[in-house]
Order: C-alpha cells, then structure tokens, then sequence
C-alpha cells in the first residue's frame, strides 16, 4: 500500500458529506487497517472506534462495534 493512509481518506472523508457516502468510505478503510494488520487482536475495536470518531456524522445514526446502525440491513449481508 502506498501513499499517506491518513492524508488519503482525510481528502475521501472531505468530499462524503452525506451518509451514504461515509458508510462506502468506512467499508475502504475497514479493509485497508485490516490488510495492515494489528500488533495484538485487542487493539482492532479500539482502533476503529478512534476511526469512527471522525466519520461520524448524525444522519449514520450510532456506531455499534464496528458497524453503523443506519447501515445495518447491509453491512449484515456478507459473503464467505
């Protein structure tokens, strides 16, 4: 992975000022810290959540453990 992770989804999260859009851009980054990798499992709901902090919007409702509650119906289809 190249470029500044931070600086990039910085610039994304600028231009996502509707829900929809923020909840795209949380599906990109969720699995880009995931393909990096965590020292320890512990730090993965810790970490997300300093994520979430920032993305958060109030039309995505409530963070829930790394899912948003507007977006439920769709984050809880997934293919294995």
């Amino acid at each position: 992975m190249e470029g500044n992770f931070r600086l990039d989804q910085a610039q994304l999260l600028q231009r996502n000022h509707n829900a929809q859009g923020r909840y795209e851009q949380w599906s990109i980054i969720v699995s880009q810290i995931s393909a990096r990798g965590l020292a320890y499992d512990s730090d993965w709901l810790p970490a997300l959540s300093g994520v979430a902090s920032h993305i958060y919007i109030p039309e995505m409702v409530r963070y829930l453990a790394g899912l948003w509650e507007g977006s439920l119906p769709h984050a809880l289809l997934w293919l294995a």
